[in-house]
């Protein structure tokens, strides 16, 4: 399996994650709340960055694409159910919210027809 496949399934598995567990995630502790937007945030930190998605292959970009997509949605998912109340991670949520806008940003004409279900798709497992 490629490292873009991979690192695609690592997203999704993080959204899954982020979105499935709305019940259970508004019951997790600060803490552990914490914990996993560290993991998210890790993850994030592991992929090429936004600004040099024009420099690979259109297969890797569409893959990258796919890969900062859902995992600022998984983010945005886990600061919309503590930021309803604590306005910290209300910031934060709309922080995520910029941070897939860069994504969309770095989209060149030929990847658009590409965005455009991934950004559905991402945002469908919303509050």
């Amino acid at each position: 399996m490629s490292y873009p496949r991979k690192l695609v399934i690592s997203a999704f598995h993080f959204t899954r994650v982020a979105s499935a567990a709305g019940v259970a995630l508004t019951q997790l502790s600060e803490q552990d709340t914490l914990a996993v937007e560290d993991s998210i945030n890790r993850f994030i930190a592991s992929v090429m960055p936004v600004h040099q998605l024009g420099a690979v292959h259109a297969s890797d970009r569409h893959n990258l694409i796919v890969v900062h997509t859902l995992a600022q949605a998984a983010l945005i998912r886990l600061y919309y159910l503590r930021g309803e109340v604590d306005q910290l991670w209300n910031e934060k949520c709309l922080l995520a919210a910029r941070g897939m806008l860069l994504v969309i940003g770095q989209v060149t004409d030929m990847d658009i027809e590409f965005l455009d279900p991934i950004v559905g798709v991402s945002v469908s497992y919303g509050p």
